[in-house]
């Protein structure tokens, strides 16, 4: 097997989509983190943080903020945060994806009872997921999609609903982002897809807002500017994956998964997922994860390598069968997924 050149200063491997090495092996990335969050001042930022959410109480409505939470990691950690640190009114909001695990669940029941919030959710037909997922990862590689759109879609929903002022996610972009080769979506994609799929009607569950429905609602309440923020946490306050996992942990008995993984733990087809990452990009999710860490100093790289080569299997295993017959595919359809990309829909 040939070894992968990786970058010097991180671990990103040369299949990394239009990634840049410099003289000295360090890739672009590294770079972009350095300018980006280099100088980053945090204390500036928790007050800026400190300053929204006196806003989002100075509304006065019924709940301060909403705040997506799935029973993973980051939306625990992200609604421990804005209640019991900073006590806010929170209202818990679940996409129900037809793909939540044991310990989501049971950490979803658990948490929000320790916090005292309110919790809702919403989710479309198990058929209709099912169907949206086999579709998108016949047509693009992936089947994601589905399931982050609506996220938005009844997070955006709910908001509404209740007047909420204040969105509060846990997306990290300096952790998560994988880059838009790897990873994108618009309201274009999903409806390339998802035509003659599902009706119009059901594509309103996941479809993002347009301008023009933007100002329609605005109107409906007789002003044309925003009366409503979102925000993410990690972009005001340092995102330590340590911290998180053992505040979350000790604090509110989050569990992980069985087989000891703290990501993703909220879909029972991630390790799917990454299978379809690793096979298309010879990386998964862990590898950009890790690199990530690196730049931002929560892990050595030695160590981010060694746990990416030992937690990236490159196969599923026993597992497939599984899988094929959750999405109702062959394996030979799941074969020839490898080979779809998204980008042509965009």
């Amino acid at each position: 097997m040939v070894e992968l050149k990786r970058c010097s200063k991180c671990l990103l491997p040369q299949t990394y989509p239009d990634i840049v090495f410099d003289g000295q092996g360090v890739c672009h990335k590294c770079k972009e983190h350095d300018e980006k969050y280099g100088n980053k001042d945090y204390k500036k930022c928790e007050k800026e943080l400190c300053s929204i959410f006196d806003w989002a109480r100075g509304q006065e409505k019924p709940y301060d903020c909403v705040v997506p939470f799935s029973g993973g990691k980051d939306s625990s950690y992200t609604l421990y945060v804005c209640r019991k640190i900073y006590g806010l009114k929170v209202l818990a909001v679940n996409f129900i994806n037809g793909l939540q695990t044991y310990e989501a669940i049971i950490n979803m029941k658990r948490i929000t009872e320790k916090l005292d919030v309110a919790f809702t959710s919403y989710g479309p037909s198990p058929e209709t997921l099912r169907r949206l997922y086999q579709a998108f990862l016949m047509k693009t590689g992936q089947f994601c999609f589905p399931c982050d759109m609506g996220i938005w879609r009844t997070v955006h929903n709910a908001a509404e609903q209740y007047d909420a002022p204040l969105i509060v996610s846990g997306f990290s972009a300096q952790i998560e982002s994988r880059g838009k080769k790897i990873y994108s979506y618009s309201n274009k994609l999903f409806q390339a897809v998802a035509e003659g799929v599902i009706s119009k009607r059901e594509m309103r569950d996941f479809l993002e807002e347009t301008a023009w429905q933007k100002l329609w609602r605005r109107l409906k309440r007789g002003r044309l500017t925003r009366y409503r923020r979102q925000i993410s946490l990690p972009d005001y306050m340092e995102w330590d994956d340590n911290v998180i996992k053992n505040t979350i942990t000790n604090e509110l008995g989050w569990e992980k998964r069985k087989d000891g993984s703290s990501d993703h733990i909220d879909c029972a087809l991630a390790p799917l997922k990454n299978y379809l990452v690793v096979q298309k990009w010879g990386f998964g999710e862990k590898t950009t994860k890790y690199a990530a860490m690196v730049r931002a100093g929560q892990l050595g790289r030695s160590e981010a390598l060694k746990k990416a080569e030992t937690e990236e299997d490159p196969a599923v295993a026993g597992d497939v069968e599984k899988y094929c017959a959750m999405l109702k595919i062959s394996k030979s359809d799941l074969l020839a997924a490898r080979g779809k990309t998204h980008l042509d829909k965009l």
